[in-house]
């Protein structure tokens, strides 16, 4: 999950900046999203 989010945040920047995020808030938007996901991943 976290390749996925990091090449959505590369890929589509232009996207979210329409959106009003930044790549980095995506990324810690998915990941407070997916907590237990990413902690199950990072262990």
């Amino acid at each position: 999950m976290l390749g996925t989010v990091t090449v959505v945040a590369v890929d589509h920047a232009l996207a979210l900046r329409c959106l009003g995020l930044s790549r980095s808030r995506f990324v810690r938007d998915v990941c407070a999203l997916f907590r237990a996901a990413v902690s199950a991943c990072v262990r």
